[in-house]
This record gives C-alpha cells, sequence and structure tokens, in this order.
C-alpha cells in the first residue's frame, strides 16, 4: 500500500496494491498495478496540457493548472471543486505589458506581469482592498479651490448644495437662496439683478440703477427709520406725475 502525501507534508490518499487512485486529476496506479504505464503516460500529457478542455478538472488540488479552451485562459485552482475555484491568470501576447493606466491628460503607465500598482487617494477621498474588493470613498464634504466647466458651459447641481463659506461667482441662476439656520444672508459687496428681486426684508445702503434709469418700486414701500435722505430732488416741478420735487423747501409730488 502507497500513502500519498501533497507538497505540504498531509496525507493526500492510500493507494491499496493492485488498484488505480482516482482522488485527484490524475490517475495513480497502486503498487503490483498491471499496465501501469499508459495511467502514467497519459498523466504526464495531461500535465502538458494542463488538463486543456471546456470544463474544469474533477478533484483538482489548490494550486492546480487548467487551461479554459472556451475563453482561451490559464487558470490556477485557489482551493475547491468547481470551475468558480480557478482564478484566471493574466496573459500577454507578443511580450507586452498586460495593462496601460491612463490618467485624465491622456499619458499612461504599463504595468507588467506581476508588478504591483497602488491607487492612491486624494484630499476626501480614500480607497481600501480586501481580497479582490476595491473600494473608493470620497468625504462628504469636499473641499476645492475652484469649480468651472472644460468646456465652458455652466455647471449644473442636481441636488442641495450647503455653502458654509463663502461664494464668489460672477452669475448666479437660482430661484431661492436662504440661511439653513434662520440667520441673515450677508452680501458683502455689490449685486446686480436683472430680473425680479423678492424677498422678506431687504437691507441694503443703497439702491440705484447701472444704467441711469429710474429705480421701480412695484408694490408698497415702508420705511421704518427716523431719516428719509431724498438728495438731487428737482427744485421746480418736472412735470411727470407722481415726482417728487424740492419747491423752496417744501416737497411737493408733481401732478403732470
Amino acid at each position: 500500500m502507497y500513502t500519498i502525501n501533497n507538497t505540504r507534508g498531509t496525507i493526500l490518499t492510500t493507494i491499496n496494491d493492485g488498484v488505480v487512485d482516482s482522488t485527484t486529476t490524475v490517475s495513480l496506479p497502486g503498487r503490483q498495478y498491471q499496465n501501469y504505464g499508459e495511467l502514467v503516460n497519459e498523466n504526464f500529457i495531461k500535465l502538458l496540457e494542463n488538463s486543456a478542455g471546456t470544463t474544469a478538472p474533477g478533484n483538482p488540488l489548490e494550486g492546480e493548472l487548467w487551461y479554459d479552451t472556451t475563453n482561451s485562459q490559464l487558470k490556477v485552482n485557489r482551493g475547491g471543486d468547481s470551475s468558480l475555484a480557478f482564478l484566471a491568470l493574466a496573459t500577454t501576447e507578443n511580450g507586452e505589458s498586460n495593462i496601460t493606466i491612463v490618467g485624465d491628460d491622456s499619458t499612461g503607465t504599463a504595468i507588467n506581469l506581476g508588478q504591483d500598482f497602488q491607487i492612491a487617494g486624494g484630499t476626501g477621498i480614500s480607497t481600501a482592498v480586501s481580497g479582490d474588493v476595491l473600494t473608493i470613498t470620497a468625504d462628504e464634504d469636499q473641499i476645492v479651490n475652484s469649480l468651472e466647466s472644460s468646456d465652458s458651459t455652466e455647471i449644473i447641481v442636481k441636488d442641495s448644495m450647503s455653502v458654509q463659506g463663502t461664494v464668489t461667482a460672477t452669475t448666479i441662476d437660482t430661484n431661492e437662496i436662504k440661511s439653513s439656520d434662520s440667520t441673515q444672508i450677508q452680501i458683502t459687496d455689490r449685486v446686480s439683478i436683472h430680473e425680479i428681486l423678492s424677498v422678506g426684508t431687504v437691507q441694503v445702503n443703497e439702491i440705484n440703477s447701472t444704467d441711469s434709469a429710474q429705480v421701480t418700486v412695484a408694490d408698497g414701500l415702508t420705511v421704518t427709520g427716523t431719516v428719509v435722505m431724498l438728495a438731487n430732488l428737482p427744485t421746480s416741478d418736472p412735470g411727470n406725475a407722481g415726482q417728487l420735487y424740492n419747491d423752496s423747501g417744501t416737497l411737493k409730488v408733481s401732478s403732470g
């Protein structure tokens, strides 16, 4: 009787005299088995071919090779008796590198077989690998110095955007601007409004027209302060119904 060990020294099987063992992909003849030469020769052929076929070899050992003729891939067994237990090995043709990594700038870096490459994170972005899974995680809060479109078109934000710092923009096209904590929104520079501005309260030092035309208030205007300054009023009747003028210190309304 033969006792067969694997590479790690673990007993794989025992073979009684005069019989053939089928514990593995190859046939293992026992002592005094007649005409064992044919089995041994066929075992060598299987090894040369890496058990080439459309289905994975039965009873494979961990580390055993199989050439999958359906997909033209050489695969290695990771432990298990199914085709899913075989992992495809990377292959190349004409000595070329198997993978080329290309960045946004269209420049590439060749990765050779057996060579590791690292996917690095950045500010607010982290990467992690567990088994054959690569996970890329971005923080909820992203800090950027600039947002711009590469083709000079608009940038579209399809969800809510919360800005806690300063926004500097040439044009903001929005239906609503509000504070998330019910406090006031402060604009510390000039605002140019070309359409209708609808707000509950506007606190400003000055309202004027950029094209020297009048500023029109289409609804009621309530002034709660103690001082109203009306500088540069006409000193005579302008002949424009409803317009104020200063008649020698008396505020009057023109009847047109």
